[in-house]
């Protein structure tokens, strides 16, 4: 992965984690590390979030609540 610790920086108010265990959020308490986890608040924020990852080529993938999600 590149270092794209940068966003953080630039969206300061959006949750941003790195590296981070995605067993802490699914209901069946499996996952690995997700390079980046962005918890967004409003549609703004996540059409921010969107369009920087599609400037830099950062593949997403929206979980939602993860309740039926085995990573």
């Amino acid at each position: 992965m590149n270092d794209y610790k940068e966003i953080a920086d630039i969206y300061p108010n959006i949750d941003i984690l790195f590296n981070e265990p995605l067993s802490k959020y699914t209901h069946t308490l499996t996952g690995g590390p997700a390079d980046i986890l962005a918890f967004p608040e409003s549609v703004r924020q996540t059409q921010e979030l969107l369009d920087y990852a599609n400037q830099y080529g950062i593949p997403v993938t929206v979980i939602g609540n993860a309740s039926n999600l085995i990573v």
